[in-house]
């Protein structure tokens, strides 16, 4: 199947590894969705802590790297095929030379195992402007993404733009909104606040977006 025939007219949830999901699991309610889609590594937390965000996931939505800095390997090829895993979605796009190599690594390791595809080009830069030029977060990228594609509906979880931290589970050096704030204006490539802003201009104007209470008291939506 093709990335869009998992989002157009479906009921898609997309799961990021924000720490408020410890009290607000979100496990009930996945069942009631068509595609699951995980975000990065929070794929990792189905064998950490099924019982709060559930083992189901249909979709990878990955960046394709592994992160030196954050020690985090976003390229987990072997556990995703034995977590039934259906499609992965990479993005960015082959825009800078480091993407392109990701993309080339995953290809290889991959080695035809795992269906998958790269975020369209124009659509990416189109995100890139819209947040004023700086470059979405994972889960950002992929609620852009699949709005492109005719969903019946997305809902939002665990992904707050660091509002809160991560999980613990989620195996990242850096956990607490502070230091991945610190740790983004080192690096240059991502502005949390614009983003922030962005998502409330698309929450406000699509009617088949939806979040999780926190997401919503969180970003005051």
């Amino acid at each position: 199947m093709k990335f869009e025939e998992y989002i157009k007219n479906k009921k898609v949830l997309i799961i990021g590894p924000a720490s408020y999901l410890r009290d607000d699991p979100i496990i009930d309610a996945i069942d009631s969705f068509d595609t699951i889609i995980r975000v990065n590594s929070s794929i990792d937390l189905t064998l950490k802590i099924p019982d709060i965000v559930g083992s189901r996931t249909d979709i990878v939505f990955t960046t394709a790297d592994i992160d030196v800095c954050t020690n985090t390997n976003h390229r987990k090829i072997n556990m995703w095929v034995d977590k039934g895993v259906k499609h992965v979605r990479i993005c960015p796009p082959a825009i800078r030379h480091y993407y392109s190599q990701n993309i080339k690594s995953f290809e290889r390791e991959n080695n035809k195992q795992l269906e998958f595809s790269v975020t369209d080009r124009k659509n990416y830069l189109e995100f890139v402007k819209k947040c004023e030029d700086t470059i979405p977060n994972t889960g950002l990228a992929a609620i852009l993404d699949c709005l492109k594609y005719s969903p019946k509906i997305i809902h939002v979880s665990g992904i707050t733009f660091f509002k809160g931290g991560y999980m613990k589970e989620y195996g990242v050096t850096t956990t607490t909104e502070k230091e991945v704030r610190k740790f983004f204006e080192k690096q240059g490539n991502h502005d949390i606040d614009k983003q922030i802003e962005y998502f409330k201009k698309i929450f406000a104007d699509n009617k088949h977006l939806s979040c999780d209470d926190y997401i919503m008291e969180a970003l005051e939506l």
